[in-house]
């Protein structure tokens, strides 16, 4: 007959097995949630059930094309993120290495779209970003990045109601979007100086700063429009 070891092991194959049905039914149920009542950093729920994803890229086109007069660094994103075939891309159709490597442009995009977050021309963007690719959900970290620095603002407190913090190093922002309010200086340093894993993510948005405005002319980032983010950190 089998043994005890090899009934535990296929007891724990099959757990597996349920868990990983569970959490993809899971995904399945909130995904078909978000197309019935669309997410939007911009909109009502009532609004943006009226306004197709085709109409918000072209809303996101137009303002990444204003946002290329100030980094023309952000032109390969109309071609890639903004391409007119990304409205009918579905990320749960896609394989993991197909998404991993759509985040690695999402990531990069909400990082030279950075300095300029308080303009409207990037919430145009980012709706899109919220509708279509799920960044709330699946980008969390880089859009945290993307508008930290103007943690004080109505819109960053917006953007980070939208984003689900759980299982991430962002859990003690649930105050912020619980109750909708901005985040002081003081209470974010206080809370970066007790947890390591902030203080490495902090540094890493300062290395990631001073990348962007070295390499390729072309790809190099103004230093002038990072003046925000490098005086935010001293």
């Amino acid at each position: 007959g089998d043994s005890p070891t090899g009934r535990a092991r296929a007891m724990s194959t099959l757990s597996a097995q349920v868990g990983k049905l569970r959490h993809e039914q899971q995904q399945a149920q909130a995904v078909a949630k978000d197309k019935v009542r669309p997410v939007s950093l911009l909109l009502s729920p009532l609004e943006a059930a009226e306004v197709d994803a085709a109409s918000l890229l072209e809303e996101a086109q137009a303002g990444l094309a204003e946002l290329q007069r100030l980094d023309p660094g952000l032109a390969p994103y109309q071609d890639s993120l903004l391409h007119a075939s990304s409205v009918s891309l579905e990320r749960e159709l896609q394989t993991p290495e197909e998404n991993a490597k759509l985040d690695r442009v999402i990531d990069a995009c909400l990082l030279r779209l950075s300095p300029h977050f308080e303009l409207r021309a990037t919430h145009r963007v980012l709706e899109y970003f919220v509708r279509q690719y799920r960044i709330y959900r699946h980008n969390v970290s880089a859009v945290v990045d993307c508008c930290l620095v103007f943690h004080d603002t109505k819109v960053f407190v917006r953007m980070v109601q939208l984003l689900h913090l759980d299982g991430t190093i962002w859990r003690f922002l649930g105050e912020v979007k619980q109750n909708g309010l901005k985040l002081s200086r003081a209470g974010l340093v206080d809370r970066v100086g007790k947890d390591l894993a902030l203080v490495k993510f902090m540094g890493d948005m300062v290395a990631q700063a001073v990348s962007s405005c070295d390499g390729k002319p072309t790809a190099r980032m103004d230093p002038a429009a990072w003046q925000a983010r490098f005086s935010w950190y001293a």
